[in-house]
């Protein structure tokens, strides 16, 4: 896996990570006031009114975890103190956002019959050249007690794959390596699709619970 690292990238790339970094620290700030007032009606009193149609990136953040190889070109992703609630967030139109328990994350990000979703993990303390890895997983495995989230991944090799989706930010970033062993991260995870109904906030539709839109 190549990486820019000359100082140039392609075209809107770092215009895209700076609007996902945007969205993520709007969606941050829109939970924050949610958990403060603490009931779901301040959630509902945000939402549209209307059934929309999403796809939504998570954002789970962890302090430190671990990348085990095993068969071939698989590997255990491992994320340890993971917070127990997940951003998430939607682009335009919609520009939804709020928080899931992780529990729900998982259940929402792999149900039955869909495809793997592609993650970039960022590293935060890790150099320039071993900080960004784009990864598909699957088989999550979450303890609550622990606090550990563990995966099955693998490496996307070829990041054209994610280069025009909601990852394209870290696409130019992508490193071949990364530690073994690291620190603290985020997981960007691409895509989860749902309809949220403002009118419907249940345990099968529960985005709403902690969310709304951006304004």
């Amino acid at each position: 896996m190549s990486s820019a690292r000359d100082g140039s990238s392609a075209p809107g790339r770092g215009a895209g990570r700076r609007r996902l970094v945007a969205y993520v620290v709007g969606a941050a700030a829109l939970v924050g006031a949610l958990i403060g007032q603490g009931s779901v009606a301040a959630a509902t009193a945000l939402a549209t009114g209307e059934e929309t149609s999403v796809e939504v990136l998570g954002v789970v953040r962890a302090e430190s975890g671990s990348l085990e190889p095993r068969d071939g070109d698989r590997y255990r992703l491992v994320l340890d103190d993971v917070a127990p609630h997940a951003v998430w967030f939607s682009d335009r139109p919609a520009r939804l956002a709020g928080s899931l328990g992780i529990p729900s994350l998982t259940r929402s990000f792999f149900s039955e019959g869909a495809s793997p979703p592609n993650a970039a993990l960022e590293f935060e303390d890790a150099d320039d050249d071993r900080d960004v890895l784009i990864v598909e997983v699957s088989r999550p495995r979450y303890d609550r007690n622990d606090r550990r989230l563990v995966f099955d991944a693998r490496i996307v090799d070829d990041v054209t794959a994610v280069s025009d989706g909601r990852l394209a930010g870290f696409a130019d970033r992508a490193d071949a390596r990364v530690p073994r062993r690291f620190g603290a991260l985020s997981m960007f995870l691409d895509y989860a699709h749902t309809i949220i109904k403002s009118d419907r906030i249940t345990e099968d539709n529960p985005w709403l619970q902690g969310g709304g839109p951006i304004s």
